[in-house]
């Protein structure tokens, strides 16, 4: 039990035992062997190709805090991509000549469906398997740091509109891509506002559903601007859109997830038991994706 309460109860590193007791010295190849090797850490890529096809840019929270043994503890991968900003600038480097940061690239698990071979590639106002997929509105909630593969989706979507505009070619319309984001507040938290608000006014988001929950004395989510919308998400699940969920996989999944199926239940006239098979439905001809973490 004492073991038990010292080390795992409070979480104690490897590195505050040794603060403990000082007279532990342990060979380096020991600690070495001990210490497991550290996992990758994998971002999101927010920003699309086509806007900056020579830079790309992950949206991250810095975790720094407090450990119950009163140490200060960071994030691995952010403190590290956070020294190196903070040196760039006590240094004066211009942002390409910054250090190198060794990364790969994956495939991701949001991806738009493709259209079923049977359609006519024509059918949605006459537009060519290359932009066909703008037929599909997207509805996607991303609260948090979440909101970054959605940020290079509908970059990439508003650049393709803004070309197709310039060839004067047609694209669907109107547009029924849809935004959930939330945060804590909406003067230190809201991030991208400035970009935000241009797609809407640029109608590149035919809705845009803000949720700070700590801005008033009930506490919002984004799971309550999804039944806020229920009309709008309605009309673009008809539509054959596709739902896509972002970010903390703690209990904001299974509570969006609900949402929806009340979205189902109360929009489409059917019984609960019915609205899950719809929403199990989605899942399987993946309509509804989900890319969350812990």
């Amino acid at each position: 039990v004492d073991l038990y309460d010292y080390c795992h109860k409070l979480g104690r590193s490897a590195m505050e035992v040794l603060r403990d007791f000082p007279s532990a010295r342990p060979p380096v190849e020991y600690l070495m062997e001990l210490i497991p090797p550290l996992r990758p850490r994998l971002f999101s890529i927010s920003s699309g190709p086509s806007c900056a096809p020579n830079r790309l840019s992950i949206t991250a929270g810095i975790v720094a805090y407090k450990s119950k043994t009163l140490m200060e503890r960071q994030g691995v991968c952010t403190g590290f991509l956070k020294a190196q900003g903070e040196e760039q600038v006590q240094l004066g480097v211009r942002t390409d000549e910054a250090g190198r940061v060794p990364i790969w690239i994956m495939p991701g698990s949001l991806r738009v469906p493709k259209l079923r071979a049977a359609t006519p590639l024509h059918d949605h106002h006459g537009l060519d398997a290359q932009v066909a997929e703008l037929a599909t509105p997207l509805i996607l909630v991303g609260p948090g740091t979440g909101l970054a593969p959605f940020r290079a989706f509908l970059q990439e979507r508003s650049h393709l509109r803004r070309t197709l505009r310039h060839q004067d070619r047609s694209y669907p319309s109107p547009v029924q891509d849809m935004l959930f984001f939330g945060c804590r507040h909406q003067d230190t938290d809201l991030l991208y506002r400035s970009e935000l608000e241009v797609l809407v006014a640029n109608k590149d988001l035919c809705h845009l559903g803000l949720a700070f929950s700590r801005d008033q004395a009930s506490k919002v989510y984004v799971q309550d601007k999804v039944r806020e919308a229920a009309s709008l998400v309605w009309q673009a699940l008809q539509a054959g859109g596709v739902i896509m969920v972002s970010g903390s996989s703690e209990k904001m999944p299974q509570d969006v997830r609900e949402a929806f199926v009340g979205v189902v239940e109360e929009q489409g006239g059917v019984s609960r038991q019915d609205a899950e098979g719809y929403i199990k439905t989605l899942e399987s001809q993946r309509r509804y994706l989900q890319d969350t973490w812990s």
